[in-house]
């Protein structure tokens, strides 16, 4: 057997750059500026940390149109889901979302006692329609992720349009939760924006995070954008402090930083491209993405090739291990090094479907 590490290389490889194409992490890292924010709240960290992040609520919120007291920021956008569902949800009621699904969707439901009613996806799409007719009396919490993951699909604006219009009619006692994790990598031509829906007074809460394209992974701030009665709940569950100082500086150079923002953007667009007409040529048929990650299933033995691609220190995602999409893989777009690595390796080994 081939002894691995911790990373899941073989020994041979170990000693070898690692390209970590599973997580979704921004290659390019965070702004330059995020540096120097974090060193001078560093230099204070013997003070608490403001309670509201007025600074960074204001930001996000001049830059949706909405006021800061609908501007919710969270230790992660996990937390912003895990207090959604700890104030939306009592036991026996029902979250509606699309299965393969992000696992805090799942943690969000359970943890207070709630029930999940999965719809799979169609094509590698959310399937609207399913989602709307597994809606009941119980249903207190309708998921949509925007763009999706693990599949890259956008759900687009007459599709949320309907479904928005579709809860209203029901009386409006559902939330409309929708996921924007990735929302910077979509094209803006075919990615709604889902606070026009909060702005409106829809029941919607949209969440985000700086955790993909603006690079703060390891600093772990997220937000939702929501009614101002709807923070008010969210806030009330949050322990004082959930958010350090330095993470939430981190958080309001990367936000003033849209130049390196739009850098990201088109890298990842660049190469996102590359890789997917380079498995097309490989007979992986990837599926369309408007993220930073390219699926491809249909594969006749997509472990091995997981394997096979760790050992060389390239880390991927199984898509059936982890998402429960059998004979696929998740590549996270990287650098144009590591996308010329990992096409190359492909090639190599004669990956087909």
């Amino acid at each position: 057997m081939t002894g691995r590490d911790v990373t899941g290389r073989s020994a041979a490889a170990a000693a070898g750059p690692l390209a970590q194409l599973g997580s979704n992490e921004n290659p390019l890292g965070p702004s330059p500026s995020v540096g120097a924010a974090v060193g001078r709240a560093v230099r204070e960290a013997n003070r608490y940390p403001r309670t509201t992040a007025l600074g960074l609520r204001t930001m996000i919120a001049n830059t949706n149109a909405v006021s800061p007291d609908q501007v919710f920021v969270t230790n992660g956008a996990s937390d912003a889901l895990l207090a959604i569902g700890a104030t939306h949800l009592e036991p026996g009621d029902r979250t509606v979302v699309a299965r393969p699904t992000f696992y805090l969707h799942m943690l969000m439901t359970e943890r207070p006692g709630g029930e999940l009613a999965f719809v799979p996806t169609k094509g590698l799409r959310q399937d609207i329609d399913g989602l709307l007719a597994a809606v009941d009396d119980r249903t207190r919490v309708l998921i949509v992720t925007n763009p999706h993951s693990p599949t890259g699909s956008v759900v687009d604006q007459s599709e949320l349009d309907r479904v928005v219009g579709d809860l209203d009619g029901r009386g409006g006692e559902t939330l409309l939760v929708i996921d924007e994790a990735y929302r910077e990598y979509a094209d803006e031509t075919v990615m709604p924006d889902g606070v026009e829906f909060v702005r409106a007074g829809h029941n919607v809460a949209v969440t985000r995070t700086f955790s993909k394209a603006y690079g703060l992974a390891g600093m772990r701030v997220g937000y939702a954008i929501v009614s101002e009665p709807v923070a008010a709940r969210l806030r009330g569950f949050m322990p004082p402090f959930a958010v350090n100082s330095a993470s939430v500086a981190a958080a309001e150079a990367a936000f003033a930083d849209q130049e390196h923002l739009a850098r990201v953007v088109e890298l990842n667009r660049r190469e996102r491209d590359r890789l997917t007409r380079a498995l097309s040529d490989l007979g992986m048929a990837p599926a369309p993405s408007q993220t930073n990650f390219v699926i491809a299933t249909g594969l006749d033995d997509a472990a091995s090739i997981v394997s096979a691609l760790a050992d060389q220190g390239i880390l991927v995602r199984s898509t059936e291990a982890d998402f429960g999409l059998p004979g696929g893989l998740r590549i996270t777009t990287g650098t144009a090094e590591e996308t010329t690595r990992v096409i190359e390796a492909l090639r190599a080994m004669g990956a087909t479907a």
